[in-house]
């Protein structure tokens, strides 16, 4: 779990290859969802007493992290956090109609198989 302006689910867990001196390092990796900011965790645990050291880091600083992590790489868990598109992807086009029959508005939505739709855009159309 992540925490930046609440707590979140990560996109990401890296797992990594063992330091001298720490074992059990992972990455997590996630963005906020109510900034959109990168968040990313790296959790080390210490040999000699077990303790947990983790290191947090936002926005910019987040890439310097996963470059400093990325030659330590052993494997990537993707996880699909619930109510993002994945997989195959198409669009729906819904028109809105004012009483008169004549379009209004036209709603452009992007939605997956496992049924999670996002707004793209919504058009105004001039109505003559």
């Amino acid at each position: 779990m992540l925490k930046h302006c609440g707590i979140f689910k990560a996109d990401d867990i890296w797992s990594l290859k063992d330091v001298k001196g720490f074992t059990d390092c992972k990455l997590l990796i996630g963005c906020c969802p109510r900034c959109q900011k990168e968040v990313v965790r790296l959790e080390e645990t210490r040999i000699e007493d077990g303790k947990l050291f983790v290191q947090i880091r936002i926005g910019v600083k987040s890439d310097k992290l996963k470059a400093k992590c990325k030659p330590r790489l052993i494997k990537v868990d993707k996880t699909v956090p619930r109510g993002k598109l994945y997989g195959f992807v198409y669009g729906i086009n819904t028109e809105i109609h004012n009483n008169k029959g004549q379009v209004v508005k036209i709603r452009q939505r992007a939605c997956d198989w496992h049924n999670h739709k996002a707004l793209v855009r919504e058009v105004k159309t001039t109505i003559k």
